[in-house]
């Protein structure tokens, strides 16, 4: 998955920060980043900066319990920050202030790229955001595209509403649909501590080769649209597993690729809750 935030970069694996499904409804016309979502080679990857979205205001969170069962702590040593590399070994962790919520994850490798903004976040291996790790998604408020093959790059900032609809129930079955992707059945799994939905996937070389953004030459397939300026798209020959779950009543998306150490991210990952700490 390539992600892409605001600040467009490119490739589809991008994670939407407050990652806890802070599902903003807004759908302002804020230019959208694209991020593919396996392998990060989605559309948010043309002009690279490390300036945090405004409206999320990361905070380090010192010991928070997860609300997986209520006894297990966390230790939270450093905020995750758009754009800035990660130290392996360390905890990072990010909360939203509109939702309370966020979550923290051990970086498992040296130097991989957060792409974060409201109700989506992801760290990919490049900083160009085209070999993804790990992305988070809030869906509420976020919109599947009506037409995956379709060139983002050329989409002007307020042409996005028309050619997306609201997340369907089952997103895995509606993401089972897209061209040239091959999946695994539907396993009931769980992720920290809460009910989940997973599945497998795989992505061919897309049908017409539209481009994931403005400096890729890969074909991509576009999935989501988050209005707050996030776009994730999918490029060609890209593995990984997606998670579909609720988390504090929030729907959310995990993408999961099988590159080196996305794997370990996803067995650290905790959800959180500021008024646990």
């Amino acid at each position: 998955m390539t992600p892409h935030a605001s600040p467009v970069r490119s490739l589809i694996a991008v994670l939407l920060v407050a990652v806890t499904a802070c599902g903003s409804n807004d759908e302002g016309s804020a230019a959208p980043t694209t991020q593919p979502a396996a392998s990060t080679t989605s559309l948010e990857i043309t002009t690279t900066t490390t300036a945090e979205p405004e409206i999320i205001d990361s905070v380090t969170v010192e010991t928070v319990a997860t609300p997986g069962d209520g006894s297990t702590v966390v230790e939270a040593t450093e905020t995750l920050r758009d754009g800035v590399p990660t130290v392996k070994g360390t905890t990072y962790s990010i909360i939203d202030p509109a939702t309370k919520t966020g979550f923290s994850l051990v970086s498992s490798v040296d130097g991989a790229y957060p792409f974060l903004a409201p109700a989506y976040a992801s760290l990919t291996v490049d900083e160009a955001g085209m070999e993804g790790l790990i992305t988070i998604v809030g869906l509420d408020g976020t919109r599947t595209f009506i037409e995956p093959i379709v060139d983002v790059v050329q989409i002007p900032a307020d042409g996005f509403q028309p050619l997306t609809e609201p997340v369907p129930a089952d997103y895995l079955a509606w993401f089972a649909e897209m061209p040239g992707v091959t999946v695994g059945p539907v396993v009931e799994t769980i992720v920290d501590g809460r009910p989940a939905r997973s599945m497998t996937y795989s992505t061919g070389p897309t049908p017409n080769g539209l481009p994931c953004d403005a400096n890729s030459v890969a074909g991509c397939l576009a999935a989501l649209w988050n209005p707050n300026g996030a776009i994730m798209v999918y490029p060609g020959n890209e593995t990984g597993t997606l998670y579909e779950l609720v988390v504090d009543g929030r729907r959310a998306l995990l993408d999961v690729t099988i590159r080196k150490g996305a794997q370990e991210m996803f067995e650290s990952l905790r959800f959180l809750n500021e008024n646990e700490g």
